[in-house]
């Protein structure tokens, strides 16, 4: 069980950073989506910012927690974003 839970924060943790890269190199899909719900380009990096931090807590132990959170927040963010 312990390797599902580690297995699955990876998971989480490199989509994080994943998504976090795409929305601060500026990638023109992530620019015509928030386009598309009347959004700037100004709000690419601060979402960014979060989900590549969440991916970095994740990584420690100690800040896991906080780390899952902040994914998570992210996450919710951009789903919330995407139904506007």
């Amino acid at each position: 069980m312990q390797y599902v839970r580690i297995g699955i924060l990876v998971v989480l943790a490199v989509l994080s950073l994943a998504a976090g890269a795409a929305k601060l190199s500026m990638a023109e899909q992530e620019v015509s989506f928030f386009a598309s719900v009347g959004l700037t380009r100004l709000w690419l990096i601060p979402l960014g910012v979060v989900q590549v931090i969440g991916a970095v807590l994740a990584v420690f132990p100690r800040l896991r927690q906080a780390g899952a959170w902040v994914i998570g927040s992210g996450f919710a963010l951009s789903t919330i974003i995407l139904f506007m």
